[in-house]
């Protein structure tokens, strides 16, 4: 449902499966690999997992390793969509490589924009037999800027002297400061456990409105809410929020 569509519109199509707070279950991986031969179906292509997910939940590097190995078993590549990734990394205490390469993804959308760069993204081909056609897909999908070294440029910046690390740390540890100042708050419930940098909760639809006056965040059918917290997140920032938001459910 989210992008407006875009996999769809380009001709891919799209399946979603079971998850338990964000995460794809093995079982149900399973199930959808089971007749990968009937021709009244659409045949797989890859499995994509998003790490940070949706939720803001994070796979272990041993979950991902086991849809990996499911995935592989019929054939199938594996594609992580890492928009969050430095999120994920921080909260795992693990390097990159060791819940994406050791851990049996094949391509990895490397991000950034949600962590301090200005534009652009990162596809970083961790399998080799998938190397020979990136070139003529980043040509078809339209990704081949015609100065893409002023794009691939601010990735030497961000992944030198610790850049990523800071700014993901200090937007996980501002998720967990604010959810610490809205635990207790009457009219207000924290539906998932923080472990990244976004919290999800559910408050009045009413309260909800009064509040998106001054702050800007998405909201989904019965409540649901989605906080995000960003490198530059001060402590002022989340008292002030914290503030208005107790304003708004009285």
């Amino acid at each position: 449902m989210d992008e407006a569509g875009a996999p769809e519109a380009a001709g891919l199509k799209t399946r979603p499966l079971h998850s338990i707070h964000g995460k794809l279950q093995p079982a149900a991986l399973r199930d959808a690999l089971e007749d990968l031969e009937n021709i009244h179906q659409s045949k797989p292509a890859c499995v994509s997992l998003s790490q940070c997910t949706e939720l803001g939940s994070v796979y272990t590097r041993e979950e991902i390793a086991e849809l990996a190995a499911i995935a592989h078993a019929s054939g199938l590549p594996v594609h992580m969509d890492g928009a969050r990734i430095a999120n994920a990394a921080i909260a795992l205490d693990l390097p990159f490589r060791a819940f994406t390469t050791d851990a049996g993804v094949d391509l990895l959308s490397f991000g950034g924009t949600k962590n301090g760069i200005f534009f652009g993204e990162a596809l970083v081909v961790l399998n080799g037999k998938y190397a020979q056609d990136a070139p003529f897909l980043r040509k078809t999908r339209l990704q081949l800027a015609s100065k893409m070294r002023f794009i691939a440029a601010q990735y030497e910046a961000y992944l030198s002297g610790g850049t990523w690390r800071r700014n993901a740390k200090a937007a996980n540890d501002a998720a967990k400061k604010l959810a610490a100042m809205l635990a207790g708050i009457p009219g207000l419930e924290i539906v998932d456990k923080v472990e990244s940098n976004a919290i999800f909760a559910r408050m009045e639809g009413a309260a909800a409105q009064e509040l998106r006056k001054d702050y800007f965040f998405y909201d989904w059918e019965g409540g649901l809410v989605r906080f995000m917290t960003s490198f530059d997140t001060t402590t002022e920032d989340l008292e002030g929020f914290a503030a208005a938001l107790r304003q708004s459910l009285r």
